[in-house]
Order: structure tokens, then sequence, then C-alpha cells
């Protein structure tokens, strides 16, 4: 914690110079409404209530990579919870889902071959743990019968639970010009998907193994969440979930919840940097600021 605390005074300060003002205090630093999250937008809110505690650039148009995925996992899940599919249902991997991304897009080792069967359990491991653009397409073969048919499917769901700036255009975030969210209508997503009590036991899971199928050797998986990792600087064991995301568009992303004894917050960040702070300490601010948030949140719902 002193580690973090001291990187992120290093950070304060490098913006402090830049903009010629006077460096932050740590009071100063904890309340996003006095020194602003470092991000393209961002949004804070009581998880139970949706109220909204903070919020920058909150209804702005910006690309959601992998967070789109939260989307995905709850569709997914909504499937299992109308008995449509089940967890336990093997899947096949299609060629004509893996020709939809570029492999560096496969974050999984080894990658998703054609022909390979997982269970959608695993399968939905692969999409949120590792952040599998392959896997989605995959599941929405699987859930929907096609791709396109599945992105319908994000889309109206994404208009009934009331996102009017969110448009999806694939299952995974995949970069397109044509495909866009807020940061407001991701807190939305979030809250829905979290009602689902799946969603919330899946996306908490600091890393996975995932046994060996017909092609392939068994799969560790760990998160991409540095949130959930214990020993990351990151780590903050409050916080329960839920998906990250990053691409040179969209920049550093990351959709988090934490909970404090009766009270849960949700906080979006879209569009974060990663600074070199000089002898080998790097600081990613998705991480970081998404700290910042939820520890500001729960302090104020707890208070």
């Amino acid at each position: 914690m002193k580690k973090l605390i001291l990187t992120l005074f290093s950070v304060m300060l490098m913006c402090s110079i830049a903009l010629n003002v006077q460096a932050a205090t740590a009071e100063e630093m904890a309340d996003p409404n006095i020194v602003p999250v470092f991000a393209k937008a961002a949004f804070l809110g009581d998880a139970f209530t949706g109220e909204m505690l903070y919020g920058l650039n909150e209804e702005t148009r910006v690309e959601p990579a992998s967070t789109a995925k939260i989307m995905t996992t709850m569709l997914i899940l909504d499937a299992i919870s109308e008995g449509k599919i089940a967890l336990d249902t093997p899947v096949t991997v299609n060629q004509s889902a893996l020709n939809l991304v570029p492999s560096d897009a496969s974050h999984v080792t080894p990658k998703l071959q054609a022909g390979e069967q997982m269970l959608l359990i695993h399968l939905l491991c692969t999409v949120m743990h590792s952040s599998d653009c392959a896997a989605c397409d995959v599941a929405a073969e699987a859930v929907a019968g096609s791709v396109p048919a599945f992105v319908k499917m994000m889309n109206d769901k994404a208009a009934l639970i009331g996102c009017t700036n969110t448009h999806f255009t694939n299952p995974s975030g995949y970069p397109d010009a044509k495909m866009y969210t807020t940061a407001k209508d991701m807190f939305t997503i979030t809250r829905y998907a979290m009602m689902n009590q799946l969603f919330n036991m899946y996306t908490c899971i600091p890393a996975i193994d995932i046994p060996a199928t017909n092609l392939s050797e068994a799969r560790h998986i760990t998160n991409t969440n540095q949130l959930l990792i214990p020993g990351s600087p990151y780590y903050n064991p409050e916080v329960k979930g839920v998906k990250t995301g990053t691409s040179s568009g969209a920049g550093r992303c990351l959709v988090s919840n934490a909970f404090r004894n009766d009270k849960a917050v949700i906080s979006v960040i879209l569009g974060a940097d990663k600074w070199d702070l000089g002898n080998g300490v790097t600081l990613q601010a998705q991480f970081s600021e998404s700290n910042r948030l939820l520890n500001y949140g729960l302090n104020r719902l707890t208070q």
C-alpha cells in the first residue's frame, strides 16, 4: 500500500509540474471532485441505488474495448437462467468464429483451435478472465446461432435496460469505429449484470485452471484485473470484479466493483493511460484510478 501511495504521489507531482499548480495533498488526491480522474471518461455509482457519486465525461461516447465482454457474459448467463443452454453444455469451436478476429486477439494459451470441444463454463472463463476475443465469438454462436444474431441481442438488451449511447458491433469489444459506449451506460450494464449471482461468482475469480480438452492440454488462466490479484501493487481485497479492456484507440479501461459491509459501488474508467515513472516503476492508471474511485465511494457511503 505504501508503494502504491508513493506511486500515486509521483503521478500527482508530475501532473502538478506539467500544469504549473501546487502538488495535491493526500486528502485532495483521495477526492476525485478535487483532483479529477486521469481518464477520458469515468463514472462511480452506488451499485444498489444507482446514484451517481462521481462523473467525468460520463455521457461522452468512447470505445469500450474489452469491457464490452460484460454485456457478452451477461447475455450468456441470461441464456443459462432461461434454460436455453447450460454451464456444462459442450461447445465446439468452429473455424467460422475463429476467422472473425485476428489471432493476436486470442489471449488464452494455448489458443482455441477449430474442432476443440470445451464446456461453456470454461469458455466463459476464457472470455472474462483472459479476455479472449475468439472465445466470445465461439460462445456467441453457441448461444444465438451466429455472431450477428448475438450482436443484435447485445444492442437490444442495452436499449432495454436504458443505455442510450451504446452500440455494439461485435461480442468482444475488438476495435471498430462504429462501436461505442459511455461510462454511464457501462455502469448501467454492469449494475444489471450484477443481479445475476453467477456473474458475481465468476468475475471475482483471480485465477482458474481449465481442464485439458480433446485438442489442448490443461490451461491456467490468470485474471487480467490486477485489483483481484493478491501480491499485485493494485490489489484491493474489497474488489469482487469486473472486467478490463485495452486497445490503442480506447486506451486502458476497467470496470470494477467493491463491497464494504452492506454497501457496494461500481467504478468505470475508460481511456486511462500508463506512465513510466522512472527507476523501473510504471503506473497503470486504469487500476490506480479505479482504486481511488472505489475507496472514495465506499468511504462516502459508509461514513
